[in-house]
């Protein structure tokens, strides 16, 4: 099973509508998840890291670094492994967008 076949579904059932960022042009994330709230489409940038060591704080840099460029409304990085503290502060800090940090766990959670 992929992350596709999790994340997707979930999504769907919160209103979004789900497709492969490679369907755009590349924006450097992995899906891109629109909904309409109030007469305002929401943009939601999805990237997935499959790793065996946690992601660091330079992953969580580089999705805000590309968001600066394509002005998401929220961000969310996806892995099948956990976040360093790093990677988790820069996410709990003040940023500009809503950033989730999504581990295996979280994932699991989440289809409950």
């Amino acid at each position: 099973m992929t992350v596709s076949n999790i994340l997707v579904p979930l999504l769907k059932e919160e209103g979004y509508e789900v497709s492969h960022a490679s369907l755009h042009t590349d924006m450097g994330v992995d899906f891109i998840a629109t909904r309409e709230n109030d007469n305002f489409q929401e943009q939601l940038a999805i990237e997935y890291k499959h790793y065996r060591r946690p992601v660091s704080g330079d992953v969580v840099r580089r999705l805000l670094g590309l968001n600066a460029i394509n002005k998401f409304d929220r961000l969310m990085l996806v892995t099948n492994s956990r976040f360093t503290q790093s990677a988790l502060e820069i996410a709990n800090s003040d940023l500009p967008v809503k950033l989730e940090l999504v581990d295996l766990d979280s994932l699991k959670s989440w289809t409950q």
